[in-house]
């Protein structure tokens, strides 16, 4: 199978092509500007290979660089009715993160600027696993503890992204996604958050 993978959800972009779970190619880009880069990226890893499943960072982060990502896929994914399947960026980051993670570390915090004060942040064990979905809060209320913290400043990898959405895309037998919701957790306009399946969450978290 091959899975064309991006994420926009921080200021570097990131696209990649697995065979199955095997990267072929990957690449960040800045997305600072208009053209930010992203469908150079593309072109770039992709060339004439037609990919089989198209996965995308659902966030959270930059929620104009979500929704430009999320419109990229659907755009790729429409001449071949293309399967698409989002994916948590923090997941896709914490798998990322983790082969650098402290060997006393007990587990690993994920933070991200939320504007107005407050910061994204979702816990993860050392199996790169959620512990905790991910939520807005003020960052003396996160409770991290002990846990290692990594800034989602830092690119989630396109590939860790490709390999969570081609699990997911074959545990759910093969169906793609018909909704590719932000995450997005505020009181007053908030979306489901991407669970570590990808889907849209079961539950909804508010501030």
């Amino acid at each position: 199978m091959i899975t064309l993978a991006l994420d926009t959800s921080t200021a570097r972009g990131s696209v990649a092509l697995l065979r199955d779970d095997e990267t072929m190619a990957e690449q960040t880009f800045s997305r600072a500007g208009s053209g930010d880069g992203l469908f150079d990226a593309i072109a770039a890893v992709l060339g004439d290979v037609v990919p089989d499943l198209i996965a995308v960072g659902l966030g959270p982060g930059s929620f104009t660089g979500i929704r430009a990502g999320i419109a990229a896929a659907r755009g790729l994914a429409l001449p071949g009715r293309t399967p698409l399947k989002g994916v948590s960026s923090f997941d896709a980051l914490a798998l990322t993160a983790l082969p650098q993670m402290p060997s006393g570390a007990p587990a690993m915090c994920v933070l991200a600027d939320a504007r107005r004060g407050e910061v994204y942040s979702a816990l993860y064990g050392r199996d790169g696993k959620p512990l905790r979905e991910c939520r807005v809060s003020a960052r003396e209320q996160v409770g991290e503890g002990t846990a290692w913290i990594v800034s989602a400043d830092v690119t989630p990898g396109a590939s860790a992204l490709g390999r969570l959405a081609r699990a997911q895309f074959l545990a759910d037998g093969g169906r793609g996604d018909e909704r590719l919701d932000p995450v997005y957790l505020r009181a007053t306009a908030y979306r489901r958050c991407a669970d570590s399946t990808g889907s849209a969450g079961a539950g909804m978290l508010t501030p």
